[in-house]
C-alpha cells in the first residue's frame, strides 16, 4: 500500500513538473502563439495545449487495481480555462476528455472512463467561466489551488454518481474511497 502510494505521488509530481516546465518555456518565449496579440490564436492555442497536457497526464497516470487511472488530467483544461476563457477550457477539456474515452477502450462502460471524460470536459468549461474573476485576483496561486480542489471534488462526485447509476450505493462509495 505504501509503495503504491509512493508510485502514485511520484507519477503525479513528474507529470506536473513536465507540464510546468513547458508552460514556463512558453511563457518566456515571446515568439510563441500563446503570446501573440490575436485573441483567437491565444484561445485556440491555450485550448490545444491544455488538451495535450491532459492527454499527457492520462498516459502517465497510475492505473489502480480497480481500473481507475489516477492522474492530473484535469490540470490542462483547468489551466486553459482560467487563462483563456470558456472556449479554451472547452477545447482543452474536449481533447483530454475524448482522449480519456479512447484510452479507456475496450472497457468503456466499466470503471471510470465515461465519468472521467465528462468531468474533464465540464472542468475545462467551468474553469473557463472563472476566467475574468481569476484574471482580476491578486493571489492567483491560492485561487488556483482552491479552484483545483473544488474541481477535483466535482470530478469525484461525478464518478460517484456514475458508479451509483450502474451499481449500488455501497459499492460506489467503496470505489470512490479506493481512489
Amino acid at each position: 500500500m505504501i509503495d503504491e502510494l509512493r508510485q502514485i505521488i511520484a507519477a503525479m509530481i513528474g507529470t506536473i513538473a513536465v507540464i510546468n516546465l513547458i508552460a514556463i518555456i512558453l511563457q518566456g518565449n515571446k515568439r510563441t502563439a500563446v503570446d501573440e496579440k490575436s485573441k483567437i490564436n491565444k484561445i485556440i492555442t491555450l485550448g490545444i495545449l491544455g488538451g495535450l497536457f491532459g492527454m499527457y497526464a492520462t498516459i502517465n497516470g497510475y492505473e489502480l487495481a480497480s481500473g481507475a487511472i489516477v492522474s492530473v488530467r484535469d490540470v490542462g483544461p483547468m489551466m486553459a480555462g482560467c487563462l483563456g476563457g470558456p472556449i479554451s477550457g472547452l477545447i482543452a477539456g474536449s481533447i483530454a476528455g475524448i482522449h480519456r474515452l479512447i484510452f479507456g477502450r475496450p472497457n468503456l462502460f466499466i470503471g471510470t472512463t465515461i465519468p472521467c471524460a465528462i468531468s474533464t470536459i465540464l472542468i475545462g468549461l467551468i474553469c473557463g467561466t472563472l476566467f475574468r474573476p481569476f484574471e482580476k485576483k491578486k493571489h492567483k496561486g491560492r485561487t488556483a489551488f482552491i479552484i483545483a480542489v473544488c474541481m477535483e471534488i466535482l470530478h469525484l462526485f461525478i464518478a460517484f454518481l456514475y458508479r451509483w447509476m450502474v451499481s449500488d450505493l455501497t459499492s460506489s462509495w467503496n470505489f470512490i474511497m479506493d481512489i
